[in-house]
Formats: structure tokens, C-alpha cells, sequence
């Protein structure tokens, strides 16, 4: 781990909002320095992707549109870029540094470079004449330092003691690998569909995740889904020092953990984020916690939900440096210091001591207004099941009134007096398996979606609303601005109105 050194000592008036921000989160908050770094050296460069080398110098790397640039905060300097071996310019998607290997690797959009941290020299270790297999996404090195690469069709592997790449023709084929991650000599792979696993260098693998599986548990639902959701992303695989087994997943549709080597996973809880989008995850050891990144900021889990730290706009990659949080903005690189176990329970203590919405409803229970108001309760669904169920047992019934007709093998009939009719029926196999099975697990599959999309809007509108209210009780707004702001307040919370049927508005006008 590196130590950031971060520049601009001054909070100023956005520093300070978020400051505030994080203060009346609920739960577990972090707050002493929030700081911009100084981009000198960046300029025209998007950031993209940072990353640390481990070795414990205050060095960050960076990868952006146009190469790799390199900044050491211990010393007043700007942001140097790294030479490559062929090109001038390149789109640097990752840049990895492993435990296993003295070196580091970037993943870019013509190849891999293998960069060397000490000369500052770099050489193209994998390369393709196809712009597909070209277009890497991730690196990985195992203990046995064997490198694995994730591209746009497939997956490479080069032994540690060769030069030949060879393509993995098993189950991978040429699938897009979005991520690729080893713990010790267990392999891991982000795929479209899911996450698949190998314990033998690639030769074989199994699918330990579904993405689909994945959203189901997320919403507590068991119904099947016939076909994978293709939006649907693993964007990050990390692990925790000192526990190899153990593993996190940052999807489009959450985080998830597992501590068993992948075999049985974890849905963490989506209480308290504004986006089940999660864009990547960083474990810190002391203090012991798990922040996760969404394109609005950064969120801390505790054992209430997730807490905002950080509610910066446009985000794209943290980096965990030695007791600091590194943010990659598409307006600029953010340093959040993350403070010992003491400073953290001082912190919290202020933080319930707050009273500024003290009477406001909590994300909780707006998001239980949602669910009322939409009538899309998982006990509604039980309640089908329930019925199915008790349906076997009741009989079909029929009656009437008429004429009984007669009649003989010879042919002769004869007509009787007019009397009541009375027929019931039970089919037995309804006690096995209903008819309505099928109608219900198509119903319990359209209200899981309706559920999950509604409480995701809800949950995005209630923490803008309280992003907004922070920025109007800090005082620095223009009169304009102030007014754009009162006015999206309005609106914000009329959309909140609607998705609870008005029972947002009724809460506040019922506060002191």
C-alpha cells in the first residue's frame, strides 16, 4: 500500500458540502480531509482507470485515453507520463499490479504492456493482428505467475517461464471478458452471463455465478427466468487479504460475497445506495470495512446499510492508497482520508446527534411507501402460492333443474319429472401440481422487475433530494442558483409524491 499525499489544502465550499453530506448519512461516516489532487500534467487526458503498486512508495497510477501517466505525492511534481514501447497514444483500461509479480501490467486497447515500476520502462508482452483480441480489458497473475489477460473475444494465458499465448477454447471461446482476477492459483472470470471459475490454470472451468441468479436473490425471489438479462455486468472481482477464500463481486445489479472459494454466495444490501450499478469495490483492513463505488460516489457498509462518503458526480474507479480513498472523476481526481476506529466512533456519535432531518422519513421507509402505494409485496406473492395451494382441495360444483331423460338398448325413451341437479368434482392432481403454477411464476417474475425498478427510482430521487438540501443549507449559492435548486427540490419531491401515492408529503407536513 502507498501513502497519498494530497495536494490544495483547502476544503473550499464544495469540500465542505460534502463534508456535511457524509455527516448526515446514517450508520458508519468517515470524514477528516476531502481534498482535490492537482491534475498538472493531465491536461486533455480522461481518466479512466488508478491504480497503486503496492510496493509502499506514495506513487498512484493512472490510466486514461491517451497512455499511462504516473504521479508521486511525495514530492511536489505533476502527473509524468509512462513512454510505451510502439505507440504514442492508447486508451488504458486497467492497470494492474500483482503480489506475484515485480511488475505491472496495462490493459489498453492495442495489447498489454508489461511496465516496469522502478525504470519507468514498459514492453508489449501481448498483442493481436485481430482488433477484437486486441482490445484488452484485465490482467492477472497467478502465484505460479502464469499472466492471464481479458479481452473483447476470450481469454489469453502465457505460462510464467514462456513467451507463447495460447487462447482458452473450453467453455470461454470467444466470449467477452470484462474482468479477470486470481486469488493465489484459483482463477476467476467476469463474463457477460456470469462468473465462472478455474482451480487448474484455465484448462477447465465451472460457472460458480449467475447474473440472473444474482438479481433473484438480490429481491429475495426464487422464480426461474428463462433467458439472460444482456445489460447486466460483473464490473469488478476483488478479494480480502489474509482470506483468499473470500470474494467480492461489484455487478450492475449489486454486491455480492462469498467465503467459500465461490461456492455459495451473498447478497450485501442495497439499503442506502442510490444505485444497485456498483462500478467497483475496495476492502481496507484497519480500519476493517468495504466501500463501493456507484457513478454518484462512494458508499461504506456497515451493519445498517451503506453510508455515503463521497457523492461525487461522473465517477469511474477508486483505489484504496494507504489510509485514503483515491476517486477517478470525469471532473477530476478526489482523496478522501479514511480515519482510525476512535475518530470513526466520534464521528458517528455526531452524526446521530444531528437533528437537521430528524423528521424526515428514512430511505427505509420510503421505500416501504413505494412498496404499499405499487402493491408489489413479496407477501403478495406468497399469498398466490398459498391460494394455489388451497385450491386443490376445494370442488368443482354444479347444479340445475330440469327434465331426466331415459333411454333403453332397444331404443325406447322416456322422459321423467322435472328435478334438481347437483355434480362435484375434485381433480386430485391439482394437489401435486396446479395449472396456476405457471400463471403465478409469470406474474411473480413481472412484479420482482416492477419492484426492483421503483425502488431503484425512489432511492436515486430521495438521495438527490438530500444532496440538494445540503447544497441549499450551505449558503454559498447565487440567487439564481438557489432558485434552480428550490425548484428541482419541488420537483424532486413531487416525483417522490407520486411513486408513494402522497404519502412523502404527508410525512413531512406532519413533522414539527
Amino acid at each position: 500500500m502507498i501513502e497519498g499525499k494530497v495536494l490544495n489544502r483547502g476544503f473550499g465550499a464544495i469540500g465542505v458540502i460534502l463534508i456535511i453530506m457524509g455527516l448526515l448519512s446514517h450508520g458508519c461516516v468517515y470524514a477528516n480531509d476531502f481534498e482535490r489532487l492537482d491534475s498538472e500534467g493531465l491536461e486533455g487526458q480522461k481518466p479512466l482507470s488508478i491504480s497503486s503498486d503496492e510496493t509502499g512508495r506514495q506513487v498512484v497510477w493512472m490510466g486514461t485515453d491517451g497512455g499511462i501517466f504516473r504521479k508521486d505525492l511525495s514530492k511536489n511534481t505533476s502527473w509524468q507520463k509512462i513512454v510505451l514501447e510502439d505507440v504514442a497514444q492508447v486508451c488504458v483500461n486497467r492497470i494492474e499490479f500483482s503480489p506475484y509479480a515485480s511488475f505491472g501490467y496495462a490493459a489498453t486497447s492495442k495489447g498489454v504492456y508489461e511496465i516496469d515500476p522502478v525504470s519507468l520502462t514498459t514492453r508489449k508482452i501481448y498483442s493481436s493482428n485481430q482488433d477484437a483480441e486486441n482490445e484488452c480489458f484485465s490482467v492477472a497473475v497467478d502465484a505460479d505467475q502464469n499472466i492471464y489477460v481479458a479481452t473483447k473475444a476470450g481469454l489469453f494465458t502465457r505460462p510464467g517461464k514462456g513467451k507463447r499465448w495460447t487462447k482458452g477454447v473450453t467453455v470461454l471461446g470467444d466470449k467477452a471478458i470484462d474482468y479477470v482476477y486470481a486469488a493465489g492459483m484459483t482463477l476467476y472470470v467476469a463474463a457477460s452471463e456470469g462468473l465462472y471459475q478455474s482451480m487448474d490454470r484455465g484448462k477447465t472451468w465451472k460457472k460458480v455465478f449467475s447474473l440472473n441468479a444474482g438479481c433473484e436473490e438480490a429481491v429475495e425471489d426464487e422464480e426461474e427466468t428463462g433467458e439472460e438479462d444482456a445489460s447486466n455486468r460483473i464490473h469488478a472481482v476483488i478479494g480480502e487479504k489474509g482470506a483468499p477464500s473470500t470474494v467480492y463481486l461489484a455487478t450492475s445489479i449489486g454486491c455480492f460475497k462469498s467465503q467459500d472459494n465461490g461456492e455459495t454466495w451473498q447478497a450485501l444490501p442495497l439499503a442506502g445506495l442510490d444505485s444497485k450499478d456498483i462500478l467497483g469495490l475496495v476492502f481496507s483492513i484497519v480500519p476493517r470495512a468495504l466501500y463501493a463505488l456507484t457513478k454518484n460516489g462512494v458508499f461504506c457498509l456497515d451493519l445498517d446499510g451503506w453510508s455515503v462518503i463521497t457523492p461525487l458526480s461522473d465517477s469511474h474507479d477508486l483505489a484504496f492508497i494507504n489510509g485514503k480513498i483515491i476517486i477517478v472523476t470525469s471532473m477530476g481526481i478526489y482523496a478522501f482520508e479514511v480515519d482510525d476506529i476512535k475518530a470513526k466512533i466520534e464521528i458517528k456519535t455526531s452524526a446521530e446527534g444531528n437533528q437537521s432531518f430528524r423528521y424526515e422519513p428514512t430511505i427505509q421507509e420510503v421505500q416501504q411507501m413505494v412498496i404499499q402505494y405499487c402493491d408489489v409485496s413479496k407477501d403478495k406473492i406468497d399469498a398466490w402460492h398459498r391460494q394455489a395451494r388451497a385450491r386443490a382441495f376445494l370442488p368443482d360444483f354444479s347444479f340445475g333443474y330440469g327434465n331426466n331423460v331415459y333411454g333403453s338398448y332397444n331404443g325406447v325413451f322416456a322422459v321423467g319429472p322435472n328435478d334438481w341437479q347437483v355434480n362435484v368434482s375434485w381433480d386430485l392432481g391439482d394437489l401435486i401440481y396446479s395449472s396456476d403454477q405457471t400463471s403465478i411464476d409469470a406474474r411473480s417474475r413481472l412484479m420482482v422487475q416492477l419492484r426492483n425498478d421503483v425502488l431503484a427510482e425512489a432511492t436515486q430521487l430521495y438521495y438527490e433530494r438530500r444532496r440538494i438540501q445540503v447544497e441549499l443549507a450551505g449558503g454559498h449559492l447565487s440567487p439564481e442558483d438557489l432558485s434552480r435548486k428550490q425548484i428541482r427540490l419541488d420537483e424532486v419531491s413531487a416525483l417522490l409524491d407520486r411513486l408513494t401515492g402522497g404519502a412523502f408529503s404527508k410525512v413531512l407536513k406532519s413533522s414539527p
